[in-house]
């Protein structure tokens, strides 16, 4: 909501009872803005742009076109075209980009 990450990070790492959270980004769902979003988070987690990197969808909305494995290979190569030196590694990457698609907006 425009706060600054690293702030809100180190404030939620003092209060009990939280066991853990995952900063996210929401994108409409529109292919295009899921897209460009995980590509943002992937260029802000590895900002040289070397390292590896996997994408794994999660489709709770059932009506968003396309099955997970296709989102996941589609939202890879997207980065992939976007950047220099990233490459994938589903089984011990640098960076995973997790992404839910909910009836409301994308989550990544």
């Amino acid at each position: 909501n425009g706060a600054d990450e690293k702030e809100v990070s180190n404030r939620l790492k003092t209060i009990f009872g939280i066991h853990s959270f995952s900063p996210a980004l929401k994108a409409e769902l529109v292919q295009e803005n899921i897209d460009d979003a995980a590509l943002w988070a992937v260029k802000d987690a590895l900002p040289n742009e070397k390292g590896t990197f996997k994408v794994t969808v999660k489709r709770p909305n059932k009506d968003y076109p396309g099955r997970s494995q296709e989102l996941n290979y589609h939202i890879g190569s997207h980065i992939l075209r976007n950047t220099k030196e990233l490459t994938v590694d589903v089984h011990n990457p640098d960076v995973e980009v997790k992404v839910e698609i909910r009836h409301e907006a994308a989550y990544i």
